[in-house]
């Protein structure tokens, strides 16, 4: 009876109650798993969300750079109107009269229609 108690007991209360720590280990794992499948559903959102922004900064990028060149473009055509502008202000400079306002001979020209 002796060999009963100190021995076979033991064995099997471990071999018949012993998987409670199998159980809990498998527990732990699974919820270990969970956890992974969850932050790597996370994770795979986070990178999506940036690949969107990222396609919507290229796009505001490519049409703010179209705006640039529209208008680089204009500028340079005001920049040319107002040389053409200034040349010929050079030349009806040289045909003021100083009596402009008082003088009879004097011809007004309108230089906003030239």
């Amino acid at each position: 009876m002796e060999i009963l108690t100190q021995i076979i007991l033991p064995a099997l209360t471990l071999i018949c109650g012993g998987g409670w720590w199998y159980t809990a280990k498998q527990t732990r794992q699974q919820a270990q798993a969970d956890a992974m499948q969850h932050f790597q559903t996370v994770y795979q959102s986070l990178i999506e969300d940036i690949k969107k922004d990222r396609d919507d900064i290229r796009s505001s990028r490519d049409m703010l750079q179209g705006e640039i060149q529209k208008m680089k473009s204009q500028l340079t055509t005001l920049e040319s109107n107002v040389e053409r502008n200034n040349k010929v202000i050079a030349r009806l400079a040289g045909l003021a009269c100083a009596k402009a306002g008082t003088c009879p001979d004097c011809i007004l020209i309108d230089i906003s229609q030239i």
